[in-house]
């Protein structure tokens, strides 16, 4: 998995996180969301142009998170 190799990497969670939004459980969102938020990431397009965007500035990682996933469901539902 791409969280084990970089952790650090939000772009990553935030297309696992989505993954499980999409096909997963409730249990193994809130895992996905906890593990999220122990790691602290800090890289990746998408996740840095979320974390960084003015009205997101002083919300928390979770937050960043959901906003990340809803982005690429989103995208992915524009396929579709």
């Amino acid at each position: 998995r791409a969280v084990k190799l970089d952790a650090d990497l939000g772009d990553s969670w935030a297309k696992w996180y989505a993954f499980e939004l999409d096909v997963g459980t409730k249990e193994a969102q809130g895992d996905v969301k906890q593990r999220c938020v122990a790691v602290e990431p800090k890289h990746g397009e998408l996740w840095c142009r979320v974390s960084k965007a003015m009205p997101n500035r002083r919300k928390s990682i979770a937050e960043h998170l959901e906003a990340a996933a809803q982005n690429i469901l989103e995208s992915m539902q524009r396929l579709n």
